[in-house]
């Protein structure tokens, strides 16, 4: 029976809806990452076929990941794309006439394409259609998260280099502090602020504190972002949090939840 070929499936993917960044493939094998983001390629007109195979133990009609026999049921419910005309590796030539052999991916976000395999062995992010690098995606970010750094600045009444950055989570651009930093806010009565078993939390605004340990378990900083709604205000600071920190937070805001 003819087994066709299934693109590589990325179940990890499924991230950009969990409370993650949109980092898609976070292997870190390559020894020279590109210092562009990965562009797709374009596949030559004598496309490599994967083989038809009548052995393996299984029973199954697909090929998936070059391995045979695996059950075509499993397509729809765990998110394995046919490749083009059967074709997932071949020889492809990017915009510049290089030439690679090149393998077809497909991505939870819904972007596919043939793609250097190599370009892909790094830590990727999948964006409106568009893979970045790590410096792609800092670089995309990058505006928010200083503007996000002045504003956290005075708010805690410091200097903006009080602040470093760790890059963005869930829409939310995350920065570390001193130990001292932290306490001066946390422990100002007007703060609002309350510890629980979510870290710091102090409304209005809605300042999430996680404290930082050394090696030795001694308090050595904190880690901070700005939410938008507050965990421990019931009944509505978990309703805002949640819709717009964590689902629109991995989604549409992405690049920077609007505060």
């Amino acid at each position: 029976m003819r087994k066709f070929p299934l693109c590589r499936p990325v179940f990890a993917l499924l991230s950009t809806f969990l409370m993650f960044p949109p980092k898609l493939a976070g292997q870190t094998t390559s020894p020279t990452p590109p210092t562009s983001d990965p562009q797709a390629i374009a596949l030559a007109a004598n496309g490599v076929d994967e083989p038809d195979s009548d052995g393996g133990s299984g029973g199954g009609d697909c090929t998936m990941d070059g391995a045979v026999d695996q059950s075509c049921s499993m397509d729809g419910s765990e998110g394995g794309v046919q490749c083009p005309d059967n074709s997932c590796t071949g020889v492809g030539t990017d915009a510049n006439g290089n030439q690679y052999i090149v393998q077809f991916y497909a991505f939870a976000g819904g972007l596919s394409g043939y793609f250097n395999p190599s370009d892909l062995a790094q830590n990727i992010w999948e964006w409106n259609g568009q893979l970045k690098t790590a410096a792609g995606w800092q670089q995309l970010t990058q505006p928010y998260s200083n503007y996000m750094q002045g504003m956290l600045a005075s708010i805690l009444g410091v200097n903006p280099s009080a602040l470093t950055p760790t890059g963005l989570t869930g829409g939310n651009a995350d920065f570390t502090i001193s130990q001292q930093v932290g306490n001066n806010y946390i422990q100002d009565p007007d703060s609002g602020c309350s510890a629980g078993a979510f870290g710091t939390r102090c409304d209005d605004p809605d300042l999430h504190f996680t404290q930082m340990y050394d090696n030795s378990g001694n308090p050595n900083g904190y880690s901070l972002h700005m939410d938008s709604g507050d965990l421990y205000s019931l009944p509505f600071g978990p309703i805002v949090h949640g819709f717009i920190d964590v689902i629109l937070g991995n989604t549409i805001f992405q690049t920077g939840v609007p505060h």
